[in-house]
């Protein structure tokens, strides 16, 4: 079924854990004084087709994303066309978003993800990456596809403060567009890719440079990679 979850700028939705006393006062008095901590519960999962009309505006989602869980995410989104808009994602224990499955088509859109355990998002595709800040993540974004070509339309996001790789394209991914921002302080400052690419494409995304540390990257047989120019 469908998620709607619609918050204002003014009045947010917020998943949060237990122990968070900064909303809602103190829910859970049987425990006393224990602070929230990342990984203190799952994630939302937003599951298969069903699912593709959900909307998440406004939305904060913050301590979960437990490691021993299976998504390892505070936002799961499998197989769906759902949208994320405006959401501020944070204190995961591993990944802030993770996209999974061979049907994925999500909007990713306008959110603040930061301060999460390893990726900030993890994709198996999307349809839309476009103004959103990663900061703080041990990576900014990483984008793979298990199911031949992706082409995610790609603009205006910023990167801040990502340990690790900033963003991280594997094989068969596309990248297009622009106005993206390196900011301060990320420790692989591009986009860094890999794998054997075997479908047709260009490497098109200008102002970032593309990067290849200690890995090979190969266009397999009869696939034609262009590089575009200014890249």
């Amino acid at each position: 079924g469908t998620l709607e979850a619609v918050g204002t700028a003014e009045a947010p939705i917020v998943f949060t854990s237990l122990r968070d006393d900064t909303i809602g006062g103190d829910s859970n008095l049987s425990e006393g004084a224990v602070n929230p901590a990342r990984g203190d519960w799952s994630d939302v999962n937003l599951s298969g087709a069903g699912s593709s009309g959900s909307r998440l505006e406004h939305v904060i989602i913050k301590w979960g994303g437990v490691t021993s869980y299976s998504s390892g995410s505070s936002l799961y989104v499998v197989d769906s066309t759902a949208v994320v808009r405006n959401c501020d994602i944070s204190q995961s224990q591993n990944r802030g978003i993770r996209v999974n499955g061979p049907a994925n088509a999500p909007v990713i859109e306008g959110c603040n993800i930061h301060d999460n355990g390893t990726w900030g998002a993890e994709l198996d595709l999307a349809t839309v990456v476009s103004s959103n800040v990663f900061e703080n993540n041990s990576g900014g974004l990483s984008v793979s596809s298990a199911s031949g070509a992706g082409i995610v339309e790609f603009s205006s996001n910023t990167f801040r403060n990502n340990s690790g790789n900033m963003i991280q394209v594997l094989a068969n991914v596309y990248l297009l567009g622009s106005g993206n921002v390196i900011g301060p302080g990320n420790q692989n400052a591009g986009i860094s890719l890999s794998g054997t690419w075997t479908a047709d494409g260009a490497w098109g995304v200008t102002g970032i440079p593309y990067l290849l540390r200690n890995v090979t990257v190969t266009v397999g047989a009869g696939a034609k990679v262009k590089v575009a120019p200014g890249t």
